[in-house]
């Protein structure tokens, strides 16, 4: 048996151990988590992130006008960012080809799509247009058009001119105005479209159920009443309304969000139209000038390029050329087929695989990165630095988007049972994440 003395002994000497253990334990505890200062944030395992770190992604106006719950949301969100870059990172996502092109792009493009986030959506989500498509979408009509295509135009039948067409279709407009003829007759007589069998109806609309500049005309006449001729990529209209009715919808008030989510949503061709205006604003500011016979030579010299290949050129294969062909000029800039290249790895690299089909197809990628390049000119000489400072923001959060999107399809490969959201908790879940309190409660 042990004796009491040896027994007294041997606790004293656990009693050390436990006391020695716990202090160990509670330093350990303390040296792995990181301190915060007043100016600090969050901190994610053991990486700490200051005020100025998350101002950078983060309103600090906004912030500082948020109740305590939603700071600590937008804390959070802000941490979980981290999360998904240091994953990623880990992974190596950024530096696959495809995804550091998308990201070395994002800067511009998060310039563009704040000035048109200002241009373009506000125009359209104000309450006088919320209230138009309120107004259109209370409506349903019954349309009837006579429609005469021309050389050149889409699902084209005929080898008359564009010039021809238009002369036609205003003297059949005429017939139709002074009685000659009943609009019936000159849809079953003129029209060239499946409509003419049923005397040029087309069917009772909605709004945001045809084609532009259809839709707006449509909906601009009373009941019975002829259009003026209009041009679309079909060909030359005259245009009339029957039948309208009305159609019940729930107040406005309870109706916004889903006005809002029908024009996000490019169902009633507003956004086409807004930005058609806007591009239109930038051409004349920076006096855009196209040369057609430019453009044509260009064309010839990328076949030349091309060579014996088959299939036509693509962006990619423009060398640099020595003999410029200045295809037009916006903003005082030249612009060649060696500054489209640079300009469609800059702004667009979905461009970069695209095919040089005709003149049209360069034309129309020539006029996309226009587009993009003068809507960032417009910015700088038009926003001030916190306005740059918000395209930043923006930056960041389609940085997150796109990586957290990359991220899941790699979890997703690896685990096809979970759903996306449960994936992204499981990623988070690895992580510790401790929000600093006071700087939550600083007064801003």
């Amino acid at each position: 048996m042990i004796k009491v003395e040896e027994w007294c002994i041997k606790m004293r000497r656990y009693k050390d151990f436990v006391r020695i253990f716990s202090l160990s334990v509670v330093t350990t505890f303390f040296a792995c988590t990181p301190r915060m200062g007043e100016k600090d944030v969050v901190s994610v395992d053991r990486q700490v992130f200051s005020a100025a770190e998350f101002f950078t992604e983060e309103s600090e106006t906004e912030f500082g006008a948020f109740p305590d719950s939603s700071r600590r949301e937008a804390v959070a969100r802000f941490a979980k960012r981290r999360i998904i870059f240091l994953e990623s990172k880990k992974r190596g996502i950024p530096l696959k080809e495809a995804v550091a092109v998308q990201l070395a792009v994002l800067g511009d493009n998060a310039v563009v799509e704040k000035i048109l986030e200002d241009e373009v959506w506000s125009q359209l989500m104000s309450d006088s247009s919320l209230r138009i498509l309120y107004d259109r979408l209370g409506r349903e009509i019954g349309l009837h058009h006579v429609v005469l295509t021309y050389e050149g135009s889409n699902r084209s039948v005929s080898d008359r001119t564009e010039e021809e067409a238009m002369n036609l279709i205003r003297e059949i407009r005429e017939k139709v105005v002074s009685g000659e003829m009943k609009f019936f007759e000159a849809a079953k007589e003129y029209s060239e479209d499946p409509a003419r069998f049923n005397d040029g109806y087309v069917g009772q609309i909605k709004w945001g159920e045809f084609f532009e500049p259809l839709q707006s005309v449509a909906f601009s006449l009373d009941a019975g009443e002829i259009s003026q001729p209009v041009r679309s990529n079909v060909g030359y209209h005259i245009v009339r309304v029957t039948g309208g009715k009305k159609i019940s919808l729930p107040d406005y008030d309870e109706m916004l969000p889903q006005l809002q989510g029908f024009l996000r949503g490019g169902r009633g061709h507003e956004f086409k139209l807004e930005l058609e205006r806007f591009e239109s604003k930038l051409r004349k500011i920076y006096a855009v000038r196209f040369n057609t016979d430019h453009v044509q030579q260009a064309y010839r010299e990328l076949i030349k390029i091309h060579g014996d290949r088959e299939g036509s050129p693509k962006v990619t294969e423009i060398p640099e050329m020595t003999a410029n062909v200045v295809m037009c000029v916006a903003g005082g800039v030249p612009v060649d087929l060696n500054w489209f290249k640079a300009r469609i790895v800059r702004f667009s690299p979905f461009l970069t695989s695209s095919i040089i089909s005709s003149e049209e197809t360069l034309v129309m990628s020539l006029e996309h990165i226009l587009f993009r390049f003068l809507a960032q000119k417009y910015a700088e000489d038009n926003r001030d630095e916190s306005w740059f400072q918000d395209a930043e923001r923006l930056k960041k959060r389609r940085e997150y988007e796109l990586l957290m999107q990359k991220l899941l399809d790699e979890l997703g490969r690896d685990d096809s049972e979970s759903t996306p959201k449960e994936l992204l908790d499981s990623v988070i879940s690895r992580h510790a994440i401790r929000i600093n309190e006071a700087f939550l409660k600083q007064p801003r």
